[in-house]
């Protein structure tokens, strides 16, 4: 990998926005795609990929989130998902 030109293309990147959190705002469509893309295998779950979560889990069956201020809102959500999805109980802590 050429570092220096990668560099010289995330300023160049950087010069379309007046900041970084507005570049991130635009960047969420994308990112969510690619996520999903990952994660979904000819319009269904990628059962491979979640066989690791389930060994990782094994006989707990538990997930605790630890997360802060717009994080823990997203740990929330993410937690009715999981519940409802998986049926594994997950708890969120304040991480303070």
């Amino acid at each position: 990998m050429d570092t220096k030109n990668e560099m010289s293309g995330a300023v160049d990147q950087m010069k379309e926005f007046k900041h970084d959190m507005l570049r991130e705002i635009y960047e969420q469509p994308k990112a969510i795609a690619d996520t999903l893309a990952r994660y979904l295998q000819q319009g269904g779950w990628n059962r491979q990929i979640f066989d690791t979560v389930k060994k990782w889990l094994g006989a707990n069956r538990e997930i605790v989130i630890a997360a802060s201020g717009s994080s823990r809102h997203a740990g929330l959500a993410a937690e009715i998902m999981i519940e409802d999805l998986s049926g594994i109980a997950v708890d969120v802590e304040y991480a303070s």
